[in-house]
C-alpha cells in the first residue's frame, strides 16, 4: 500500500514521521523521512511505502474491513512539531476516503475509492451536511461552514477530521 501524503510550505523541517492507530486516538510511528536540505522551503508529494507486515508489527493483526488512521508528524530543527490531518484507509477492502487542503477556508478536495455517501459533523455530534461523492476527485465546498472542527464519515465507518477556518 503506497499512501501520498504532500507537505505544504515545508521550511526548518528535519524530518516528517509516518504515524498509524486503530482508534485514531493513540498513533505510534511506521516510518521517518529526513531532508538534506531542511533549511530550504518545499513543497512536494512526499509518498510512504506501508506494507500489512509494517502495520502488523506495529499494532497486531490488521482486522480486515476496520478503518486505520494516518497522520504525519511534522519535526522541526528546533524541536517543535505538529500534525498533519488524519486520514483513513480500510484494510483489506482497499476503500479510502483522503482529503487534502486541510485545514480549509472554502474548499476541500476529496480523494474517494468508490461513490458514497459522506456526512459532516459538527463537534456537538450533530450532522450539518450530506455529500454525494464519486470515486475519484472531487472538490466540495464547505464555504458556508463556521470555523471549527468537524468530522467527515463515510457510510463505510471512514472517518475524517476536518479544520474550518
Amino acid at each position: 500500500m503506497v499512501i501520498e501524503l504532500t507537505s505544504v510550505n515545508r521550511i526548518n523541517v528535519e524530518y516528517i514521521d509516518l504515524e498509524v492507530s486503530r482508534d485514531g486516538a493513540y498513533f505510534e510511528s511506521i516510518e521517518d523521512v529526513y531532508f538534506d536540505s531542511p533549511n530550504n522551503y518545499s513543497e512536494e508529494i512526499i509518498k510512504f511505502e506501508v506494507s500489512i507486515k509494517d502495520i502488523k508489527k506495529i499494532l497486531g493483526d490488521p482486522k480486515v474491513g476496520k478503518p486505520y488512521y494516518f497522520r504525519m508528524r511534522i519535526n522541526d530543527l528546533d524541536g517543535a512539531f505538529d500534525y498533519s490531518s488524519v486520514i483513513s484507509i480500510m484494510i483489506g477492502n482497499e476503500e479510502y476516503v483522503n482529503l487534502y487542503s486541510n485545514p480549509i477556508k472554502d474548499n476541500i478536495n476529496i480523494i474517494s475509492s468508490k461513490e458514497t455517501v459522506l456526512k459532516v459533523y459538527n463537534q456537538m455530534g450533530i450532522c450539518v451536511r450530506k455529500l454525494m461523492v464519486r470515486s475519484g476527485e472531487n472538490i466540495i465546498d464547505l464555504s458556508y461552514l463556521s470555523k471549527g472542527i468537524y468530522i467527515l464519515r463515510s457510510k463505510e465507518g471512514l472517518i475524517n477530521k476536518i479544520v474550518k477556518q
